[in-house]
C-alpha cells in the first residue's frame, strides 16, 4: 500500500507539473497492478480529458464513480468532462450531487456557475457564485466572473466593487492588469471617461497592450455638460489619436483587442469627418490586414443578370435597425436584386424571422473577424450595403475590408464612417443641409425621400 501511495504521489507531481505523458505512464502502471484503485482511475481519467481524449476519460471516471459513488471529487471530475462534451444536463447533475455530498466543496459550485452562465441562466449563475463567495470570499475568479455578469447585464456600478475585491484578494500583476481593464470598461459603460481612462492607464502600466492604448484614446464621455465641454473633449480626443498615429502599434484582432467604436462622437452635433478619418487611419496603421480585398473584387463580373446585394447588420431584429430595414428587404425588386442578409447568430425574434423569410438568403456570420470576412467574401456580392456602421464592434471592423466592388452605408448610425472602403452614404434631401457632402468621407447620395420603408406601428 505504501508503494501504491508513493507511485500515486509521484504521478500526481508529474501531472501537476504538466508532464502528462510521464504521469499517464505511471497511472497505467498502477492500474495494471490494481485495476480498481479509485484514485488512479479518477486521476488517469482526468489526465485523458486534459489530453482531449474525452470518451476514454469517461470510461475511467465512470468506473471510479461506481467504486466510490459518494465521492464529491469524482462527481465533480466527471461533470467537467461532460461539460467539455457540451452535455450540460449530465454535467449539472454531477456538480449538484458533488455539492450535496460536500456543501463546503467550492469546485462544483464554481463549475455550476460557469455552466449556468454558458446557458444564459444568469440568475442561477449569480446564485452559485454568491454561494461560492460565501464560502471563499476571496475567490478571485468567482469575484471577477460575477462582476462580468453584472457588467454584461447593464449593471456596471455593481460590477466595480466585485472587481475591487478581486484586486484586494490578489494584487499580483497578472490579476491587477485584468481587473483594472474590467474596472475601466465598467466606468466607460457608466460614461465616466476620466475614471475609465485612469483605470486603463493602471492596466497599461502593468501590461502595455496596443489594443488597450487605442481603446483608452477613443474613450469618450456619454453626457456632455456644455458646448465648451464638447470642444474640450474633441480637442483632447484628437490629441490622443494624433499621438498614437506617431507610434508603431501592432494589433492582430482589433475587434477583440481594441473592442471599441467612436459611437458617442455623433452626439456632439459637429462634423466628425476629420476625427473619423484619423481613427480609421490609426486602426489601419495598427492592423493593415483590416483592408483586405475579397478575390472577386479584383475582377468584377460583367453587367447582366441580377445584382447580388448583401445587407449587413448586427441588429436585424427587434431594434430600430430591424424596424428601419425590414421593409427594404421585403420590397427590393427581385427582378433586379438577389438579396442576401448577413447578420449575427442568435437572432430569433419576430423581426429577425421576418427579415430572414423575406431575404433570398440569410448568412449568420461566425464570431471571429477573419471568419466573418471570409463568409461574406465567399458569396461574391456585387454590392454590400451596411444598415449601420459605428454601433456594433464587429460590423465596424468588417467595413474596413473591400468585400464587394461597391460598398455603401445608410443612416442606421447617422455619422460618416471615415473608412476608405465605404464608397457611398445613402441619405435624403429631407435630412441634409446644403453642402453636407463635405462632412462625409463617403460620396453622399441623396434620395428624395427617406431611405427606409417604415411600417405603421401596431396599435396596442
Amino acid at each position: 500500500m505504501a508503494a501504491s501511495r508513493d507511485l500515486i504521489s509521484q504521478a500526481q507531481s508529474l501531472h501537476i507539473a504538466g508532464r502528462l505523458q510521464e504521469a499517464g505512464g505511471l497511472y497505467e502502471k498502477m492500474l495494471k497492478a490494481e485495476p480498481e484503485n479509485v484514485d488512479a482511475l479518477s486521476l488517469y481519467g482526468t489526465l485523458l480529458a486534459q489530453r482531449g481524449k474525452t470518451s476514454e476519460a469517461l470510461e475511467f471516471l465512470k468506473k471510479a464513480l461506481e467504486l466510490a459513488p459518494d465521492s464529491a471529487a469524482y462527481h465533480n471530475n466527471i461533470g467537467v468532462v461532460y461539460q467539455d462534451l457540451s452535455e450540460s444536463g449530465s454535467a449539472l447533475r454531477h456538480f449538484e450531487r458533488a455539492q450535496e455530498i460536500d456543501p463546503g466543496f467550492i469546485d462544483p459550485l464554481y463549475n455550476m456557475a460557469k455552466l449556468h452562465r454558458q446557458g444564459n441562466r444568469l440568475d442561477r449563475a449569480v446564485e452559485a457564485y454568491e454561494k461560492l463567495l460565501a464560502l471563499r470570499p476571496g475567490h478571485v475568479d468567482g469575484l471577477i466572473n460575477l462582476g462580468n455578469i453584472y457588467f454584461e447585464s447593464g449593471l456596471p456600478e455593481d460590477a466595480i466593487p466585485l472587481y475591487e475585491r478581486a484586486l484586494a484578494a490578489d494584487p499580483s500583476t497578472a490579476v491587477a492588469a485584468r481587473v483594472q481593464l474590467n474596472i475601466g470598461n465598467a466606468y466607460r459603460r457608466m460614461g465616466d471617461d476620466t475614471a475609465a481612462m485612469a483605470a486603463f492607464e493602471r492596466s497599461l502600466n502593468i501590461a502595455p497592450l496596443d489594443g488597450l492604448r487605442i481603446k483608452q484614446a477613443l474613450t469618450l464621455p456619454v453626457v456632455l455638460e456644455s458646448w465648451d465641454h464638447i470642444h474640450q473633449v474633441r480637442e483632447q480626443f484628437e490629441g490622443r489619436v494624433s499621438k498614437l498615429l506617431e507610434m508603431d502599434l501592432m494589433i492582430e484582432d482589433p475587434a477583440l483587442e481594441t473592442s471599441t467604436t467612436t459611437f458617442f462622437l455623433a452626439y456632439h452635433g459637429l462634423s466628425d469627418r476629420k476625427l473619423q478619418e484619423m481613427v480609421a487611419a490609426l486602426h489601419l496603421k495598427a492592423c493593415p490586414e483590416l483592408a483586405m480585398t475579397a478575390p472577386h473584387c479584383h475582377d468584377p463580373r460583367p453587367p447582366g443578370g441580377k445584382i447580388k446585394l448583401g445587407l449587413v447588420s448586427a441588429y436585424f431584429r427587434v431594434h430600430s435597425i430591424g424596424r428601419l430595414m425590414r421593409g427594404i428587404v421585403e420590397h427590393l425588386d427581385r427582378d433586379e436584386f438577389e438579396v442576401t442578409v448577413f447578420t449575427h447568430p442568435g437572432q430569433s425574434d419576430e423581426i429577425a424571422s421576418f427579415i430572414e423569410a423575406k431575404a433570398d438568403r440569410c448568412v449568420r456570420l461566425p464570431v471571429g473577424l477573419d471568419d466573418a470576412r471570409e463568409a461574406i467574401a465567399a458569396t461574391a456580392q456585387d454590392v454590400l450595403f451596411y444598415a449601420d456602421i459605428g454601433m456594433d464592434i464587429r460590423t465596424y471592423f468588417l467595413a474596413f475590408a473591400r468585400l464587394a466592388p461597391v460598398q455603401c452605408v445608410t443612416w442606421g448610425h447617422p455619422d460618416t464612417t471615415g473608412l476608405p472602403n465605404i464608397d457611398y452614404f445613402l441619405s435624403s434631401k429631407l435630412m441634409e443641409r446644403e453642402g453636407a457632402e463635405v462632412d462625409y468621407s463617403e460620396e453622399l447620395y441623396l434620395l428624395n425621400t427617406l431611405p427606409t420603408v417604415y411600417r405603421e406601428p401596431e396599435h396596442p
